[in-house]
């Protein structure tokens, strides 16, 4: 059986920012109004790497306990941010979680 038709234990959505306020409180909000999304055991991190726009302020006024919020140098770039957030997800994560890598410019339509 693979990973993708088995039980499915949690799921990590993570990304990284630089300055993107609306984009990424648009596609937290895309995720979170997911009708599968509210059925799963599930997380979003997101690694902010710096900002000029007040990002992480924002985010953090987001009321969602499953919204992990990680703020690293502002010289961080997305790569080094990515394997930041997958090196705190992996500290607790089981073997069988999923941990889904997104960019904040993404729109998930509604279902």
């Amino acid at each position: 059986m693979n990973k993708f038709t088995q039980e499915i234990n949690k799921v990590y959505f993570l990304t990284a920012t630089f300055n993107r306020q609306t984009l990424t409180r648009k596609s937290i909000s895309d995720l979170q109004s997911q009708t599968n999304f509210n059925r799963l055991d599930s997380e979003i991190w997101v690694i902010e790497a710096g900002d000029y726009d007040k990002t992480y302020e924002s985010l953090k006024d987001i009321k969602n306990k499953n919204l992990r919020l990680i703020k690293v140098p502002n010289d961080t770039f997305w790569t080094s941010a990515m394997s930041i957030g997958i090196e705190n997800i992996s500290e607790n994560a089981a073997s069988d979680d999923i941990i889904i890598c997104f960019n904040n410019d993404i729109e998930v339509p509604d279902q």
